[in-house]
């Protein structure tokens, strides 16, 4: 045998070699569950996985990524979801771009990639990567440019899809005439869909459009129930509102002693008319309606449970929304201002 023969077939023993391993370390994947069914199922994902199968490289991926059922492990969980990102599968890209941007020091080389993997699969309508770019339009962030037309765009895309987040802020678009022509009763329709799903930013929008009158018929009855279910949420803007229909008597029945009992649960909260109503209602309330008020605000306080507070809005949800101290307060602003608080 020739010299040229033996490098010939020591060439081949080391590629045969490095397949081996390489094949070796893919079918043993480190499993850390120990029930039989589960570890089965998994190790006949990976196989699909191995085979090509791009929603079993993204299970794989995911897997790898978050520890469930599999070592935790970036780099693997990074290998897979590439493989599926690139056979074309819309969500193994967008958790491309979720792997790439965590953390703060993103480099430069891993933002490029990331962006092109949220347009990829924002391209395919995932919602929410459509939202995700959205977003980046919307404050010009992440090396995208400012472009509310463009964030409309993928907002509308995404909100049709029933997504939300997205239908809130949509809705704020349109409400605003941003990136889109301004039309209150689009907006109303937006804001009326996400508020079905329990977005409580939305559910505020609703009652107070129902209360002025904006972009819908004026309906002080809806209003009041609207309102109520985002106050009984915990939102301090919801329960001032909804004081103020006690106190008016808009959409129910007048009733002083629910309507301070609702607003010192937003003064409690900060909201600054709520605040200066403290001085206000014991100028109209006697001492045992007073006593009355205080007793339904604890009770009320006691029904809203810690899962269901309102709290700090998400960054999905416009940074100026109606969650926000003031805002949202227009609707009563002018009725309160007349002074009925008889």
């Amino acid at each position: 045998m020739s010299r040229h023969d033996i490098r010939k077939l020591t060439g081949l023993a080391l590629i045969c070699a490095v397949l081996l391993s390489a094949c070796s370390a893919d079918q043993s994947p480190d499993i850390t569950v120990e029930n039989e069914a589960v570890r089965t199922r998994i190790l006949k994902t990976y196989e699909r996985a191995q085979a090509g199968e791009a929603e079993a490289q993204n299970s794989i991926g995911k897997a790898y990524a978050i520890g469930d059922g599999l070592r935790k492990d970036e780099d693997k969980a990074r290998e897979w979801f590439q493989r599926a990102a690139e056979q074309g599968h819309p969500v193994a890209q967008y958790n491309m771009y979720l792997l790439l941007t965590q953390g703060v020091d993103v480099s430069e080389k891993d933002a490029e990639q990331a962006s092109k993997w949220l347009h990829a699969a924002a391209d395919h309508e995932l919602v929410l990567a459509q939202f995700r770019l959205a977003e980046l339009y919307r404050k010009g962030e992440a090396n995208e440019p400012r472009d509310l037309a463009r964030a409309a765009t993928l907002y509308e895309s995404s909100a049709a899809q029933g997504y939300a987040p997205a239908q809130y802020n949509i809705g704020r678009l349109y409400e605003d005439g941003r990136g889109v022509t301004k039309n209150e009763a689009t907006a109303f329709l937006w804001f009326i869909r996400a508020a079905r799903q329990g977005v409580v930013d939305a559910q505020i929008k609703v009652g107070t459009k129902y209360a002025s009158g904006s972009g819908v018929a004026a309906d002080d009855e809806k209003a009041f129930r609207w309102l109520e279910r985002a106050a009984f949420r915990n939102s301090p803007i919801a329960q001032y509102n909804l004081s103020a229909l006690y106190a008016l008597g808009k959409g129910v029945e007048k009733n002083l002693v629910k309507a301070y009992a609702w607003s010192e649960l937003a003064a409690s909260q900060g909201v600054p008319a709520a605040i200066k109503n403290r001085e206000a209602f014991p100028k109209v309330l006697g001492p045992e309606q007073l006593e009355q008020a205080k007793t339904l605000s604890k009770q009320l306080a006691a029904q809203i449970a810690p899962a269901q507070t309102h709290g700090h809005r998400e960054n999905s949800y416009f940074d100026n929304g109606s969650s926000d101290p003031i805002s949202g307060l227009e609707a009563f602003e002018s009725r309160s201002q007349a002074g009925d608080a008889n």
